[in-house]
């Protein structure tokens, strides 16, 4: 008999509880996509009730306000084991020197901490305290003083073997989607700064460029 493919354990109940089967002995398997597990049900008759217990999972959506001054800018992102922090630090002092940074990092086994280096105390401060508000396994977020902007350190960020991904950098007002279950919390998205009110025209086009000229990015 060729095994019936089923996409999930609700359709095989389903279909055990209404395909009638005869009462001489037959062996139905049903193969579940991506796993391992083979089902074999054999002397199964018409009157069989198939008995299942689901566990129901919930999340919850919650908003984590990053809490920082106006003035610095933040990177938040995923990474994973520990060295992150002292490989970041290095990224960080090699890219800017005399950079003023912050970085706290939330570990997502063993002891959990929030781990955290940096070269300003008060920079540091604000890591751990949003590092501990977002409380996300695998996160960090790095804390940027003036004069520095993402823009200088991104590159070299993105370049730590430990860094997986990089949610936003930004100096606006932000807020992170947090979901969570019973197995901990993740962040879903970045809400970075306001809405659009429109479209730029060319005043706006020009504006843009000179903005970029006069800080030096462009000739």
């Amino acid at each position: 008999m060729k095994p019936l493919r089923l996409r999930s354990l609700l359709e095989l109940a389903i279909f055990l509880l209404l395909v009638p089967l005869p009462s001489t002995k037959r062996l139905a398997a049903a193969f579940i996509p991506n796993s391992s597990l083979l089902l074999q049900h054999s002397s199964i008759s018409r009157d069989t009730r198939l008995k299942m217990s689901v566990s129901e999972l919930t999340v919850s959506i919650k908003i984590v306000e990053v809490d920082k001054p106006d003035e610095v800018n933040v990177v938040v992102g995923m990474t994973h084991f520990i060295k992150s922090v002292d490989d970041i630090h290095e990224a960080m002092v090699n890219a800017v020197p005399d950079i003023k940074f912050g970085l706290g990092f939330c570990e997502a086994s063993g002891d959990r901490l929030v781990r955290w280096t940096g070269t300003d105390e008060r920079l540091i401060e604000i890591a751990k305290r949003n590092a501990l508000a977002m409380a996300c396994g695998h996160s960090f977020i790095l804390v940027l003083g003036p004069p520095v902007f993402p823009i200088h350190v991104l590159k070299s960020l993105k370049d730590v073997p430990e860094v997986c991904r990089i949610l936003c950098a930004t100096q606006n007002r932000l807020q992170l989607v947090v979901a969570e279950t019973e197995a901990g919390r993740g962040i879903m998205g970045v809400i970075d700064g306001e809405t659009p009110l429109g479209v730029e025209g060319e005043d706006e086009i020009k504006k843009r460029r000179n903005f970029l000229k006069m800080i030096g990015y462009k000739l």
